[in-house]
C-alpha cells in the first residue's frame, strides 16, 4: 500500500531545524528525540496508539521508563523499510526519494519529525512529501492499494511530519 500526502513547502528561513542524521534507535536518535515529541509517539499522545498509552509515553519521557524494547513487528519493519522504500522509488521513477534527517518544527523545537525518505520532483528540488514506509500482519485499517485509508495511528504519525516539515 503506498500513498503520498503532500506537504506545502516554506522558504528556507521558515523551513525545519536539522538535528542530524542518526540511525533509528541509536543512543544518538533517542538523545534527539529525549524532549520533544516524534511521529511514532504522537498516536500515544493522542489515545489513538495500538503500541503505547499516554500514561506510559509520559513515563518514559521523564526517564522514569526505559525506551520501548524493540519488538519483532520493529525489527522486522526496520528491516524492510529500505526495500520497500527502493520498491517505490522504482515504481516512481519521476520522484526523486531521499533520506531524512531527524528535524525539529521552526518554531516548536518539541515537535519532532524522522520521516522514514523526502520525496522531490525535477521541478520542486526542495521536498514537498514523506514517504512513510509501513509493514502489517493483516490488513486491518488499510483501504485498498492506492488509497489513502490507512490505520489512524500511522495517518497521524504523517501529518506530524508534514506539520513540522511545514
Amino acid at each position: 500500500m503506498t500513498t503520498v500526502e503532500q506537504v506545502g513547502v516554506q522558504s528556507p528561513a521558515a523551513g525545519p531545524t536539522v538535528l542530524g542524521h542518526f540511525e533509528p534507535g541509536s543512543d544518538e536518535w533517542h538523545a534527539a528525540r529525549a524532549n520533544g515529541i516524534g511521529g511514532s509517539e504522537i498516536a500515544a499522545v493522542m489515545g489513538l496508539s495500538p503500541h503505547e498509552s499516554r500514561f506510559s509515553l509520559w513515563h518514559r519521557k521523564k526517564g522514569l521508563i526505559g525506551p520501548v524494547e524493540e519488538s519483532e513487528e520493529m525489527y522486522w519493519g526496520k528491516e524492510h523499510e529500505p526495500a520497500i522504500c527502493r520498491r517505490f522509488a522504482r515504481k516512481h521513477p519521476d520522484l526523486k526519494v531521499t533520506s531524512s534527517p531527524t528535524v525539529a518544527a521552526h518554531d516548536r523545537p518539541w515537535q519532532i519529525a524522522n520521516p522514514d525518505r523526502l520525496i522531490c520532483t525535477p521541478e520542486q528540488p526542495v521536498p514537498h512529501a514523506v514517504l512513510e514506509a509501513k509493514t502489517a500482519r493483516d490488513a486491518e485499517g488499510w483501504g485498498k492499494e492506492g488509497t489513502a485509508e490507512v490505520p489512524v495511528h500511522y495517518r497521524a504519525q504523517c501529518l506530524w511530519y508534514m506539520d513540522v516539515i511545514g
